[in-house]
């Protein structure tokens, strides 16, 4: 049995730096809308993509990890992990503890930096459209081109295109 905590110890623990990398990726990618870069932007969200993927697929190995260590003891088969460590009393609990905490604590700082990017995209865009608007002309028969010698020409071109 102390093989199987072990090995479900083990799983935890890259879980958790699998959440921690998630983390530096939403937080590249945070950096990556303030600055309006991108290339960065772009290449963040592909890790945070990547990174998501990985972690659902060791949430479901931990799932699996789980009902294996349960099913030699009359445990319940749908258990959280605090109750596995509450229940189970697995050797070193503190590390345990440790590292469910460390998790936890991950997925919250992740949960929060997913709201503020949102937040951030969706106030970027609305600022875009507002710009767009106030220097898109309501009639376009109307509106023309101001020169540097201070004529206004006609305008044979769309220089904004606000269906974009």
């Amino acid at each position: 049995m102390n093989n199987k905590y072990n090995t479900l110890f083990r799983h935890l623990i890259e879980e958790a730096n699998c959440y921690e990398n998630l983390q530096e990726a939403a937080r590249k990618k945070q950096r990556a809308i303030v600055d309006g870069d991108i290339e960065k932007l772009n290449l963040a969200t592909n890790m945070e993509q990547s990174l998501v993927k990985q972690g659902n697929k060791l949430t479901e190995v931990r799932y699996g990890l789980l009902r294996e260590a349960l099913t030699e003891i009359d445990c319940p088969q749908k258990i959280t992990l605090s109750a596995f460590i509450s229940e189970v009393h697995p050797a070193n609990k503190r590390e345990w503890i440790f590292l469910k905490n460390r998790i936890e604590n991950s997925a919250a700082i992740i949960h929060r930096l997913n709201r503020e990017n949102a937040m951030l995209l969706h106030t970027s865009i609305h600022f875009v459209q507002d710009i767009i608007q106030f220097y898109y002309p309501r009639d376009e028969l109307k509106g023309g081109i101001y020169t540097a010698e201070g004529i206004t020409k006609e305008n044979t071109v769309s220089i904004i295109d606000y269906g974009v």
